[in-house]
């Protein structure tokens, strides 16, 4: 008898845990793109034409991504995010490549980041109230 109580505590326990993981990653998500868009964030480009790098605030960032084609290109050793819209150095309408300030692939491919330095606030939440929790239920109770 308190066996099937402790199952049925143990599995309402971690669907809360994962209740509570889905909800912080959606506050992740939109609190970078928040951090991402706002007027005071410097976004960086690299015109796949000219080689020219430059920097647009993030209000003109969500205008110009908002319906921008989108590519990404992943080999094993390299990773890079690319989006089509008008230069504003050589004024062509080709693929801007989204330069980030940590930009890391690991392990053959296995394990790649891209994140700018104002996004690693909010991930560290994230791991922190999100993950954390999910990781310590599952060994727990798992």
């Amino acid at each position: 008898m308190f066996s099937y109580y402790f199952f049925f505590i143990r599995k309402i326990i971690l669907f809360l845990l994962a209740i509570n993981f889905f909800y912080q990653g959606i506050k992740w998500y939109q609190s970078n793109k928040k951090i991402t868009f706002s007027e005071s964030t410097k976004n960086r480009f690299k015109c796949t034409s000219c080689q020219k790098e430059y920097t647009i605030n993030g209000g003109e960032a969500k205008k110009k991504l908002s319906g921008a084609i989108k590519k990404s290109v992943q080999t094993p050793f390299r990773q890079t995010t690319q989006y089509k819209f008008s230069c504003p150095e050589c004024q062509q309408y080709v693929f801007q490549e989204k330069e980030f300030d940590i930009n890391q692939t690991k392990l053959l491919g296995n394990t790649r980041v891209q994140i700018d330095t104002f996004q690693i606030k909010p991930f560290k939440e994230f791991a922190l109230k999100g993950i954390l929790p999910m990781l310590i239920g599952m060994l727990l109770l798992g």
